[in-house]
């Protein structure tokens, strides 16, 4: 009733639901999701320190300039 007054619409909780999105990772899913891409960029600057030794197709197939 409260709600009527103040002039805010009520969802029903089917409406709520359709609403909602996919439901949020957990603590860890997002933990190694963060670590794992860590890594990887930790990874592509040791290549790139010494990507000046391979030959220019080793470097060119190894893609570090992708982020």
């Amino acid at each position: 009733m409260v709600a009527a007054l103040d002039g805010v619409a009520c969802k029903s909780a089917n409406d709520v639901e359709e609403v909602q999105a996919e439901p949020r990772k957990g603590f860890f899913v997002r933990f190694m999701d963060a670590l794992r891409e860590t890594r990887r960029h930790q990874a592509c600057r040791e290549i790139a320190k010494t990507a000046h030794l391979l030959s220019d197709d080793a470097r060119w197939q190894l893609d570090l300039w992708r982020n």
